[in-house]
């Protein structure tokens, strides 16, 4: 039986085959336990680095590249601009998945708008929901990383002639 694109298949598809760098962004308690266990259940293999405020995230996103982190809601993070700002403000590209209380609707698009990649649902939070959530986010950046590589090797490539291997002229 093959998997869905909607369900952990046995064997992590290429994109996951290699262990994850994430940065789990939650406060102590509850929340960060269920994130644990989700992460666990998920069978995601992942190199987690954990912080419990925003200003050790910052500070761990602007060290080292990570290639998703997962910020929970309740470290107060406002519409998400500060976030976007305190992220930009860093020098970092990694992309973030919000655990939010109650409902994202409103919140969840606010925060998209801002830049956040994908936004789950404390109430929705499970293996399965984590593992798609990861899985999409981590599977876009790569898609990304490769395609601006593609164009920056295609705009070196055409600046040379195809004979002589000399920059072409300037027209």
């Amino acid at each position: 039986m093959s998997a869905t694109f909607l369900e952990a298949p046995q064997t992590a598809p290429r994109v996951l085959r290699q262990p994850l760098y994430a940065l789990l962004a939650a406060p102590p308690g509850l929340c960060r336990d269920t994130l644990l266990a989700s992460l666990a259940s998920a069978g995601i293999d992942v190199d987690l680095q954990s912080v419990d405020d925003l200003p050790r995230a910052f500070d761990a996103l602007g060290r080292r590249a990570f290639d998703c982190a997962l910020i929970d809601a309740q470290l107060g993070l406002g519409d998400g601009t500060e976030l976007m700002d305190g992220l930009n403000a860093v020098g970092a590209d990694t992309p973030l998945i919000m655990i939010t209380d109650g409902d994202p609707g409103a919140r969840g698009r606010a925060l998209m708008e801002a830049g956040v990649a994908d936004c789950i649902d404390r109430g929705e939070l499970s293996g399965e929901r984590l593992w798609r959530c990861v899985f999409n986010v981590v599977r876009a950046r790569r898609v990304a990383q490769r395609l601006a590589r593609t164009e920056r090797n295609f705009i070196a490539r055409a600046a040379l002639d195809g004979v002589t291997r000399l920059p072409n002229r300037e027209q």
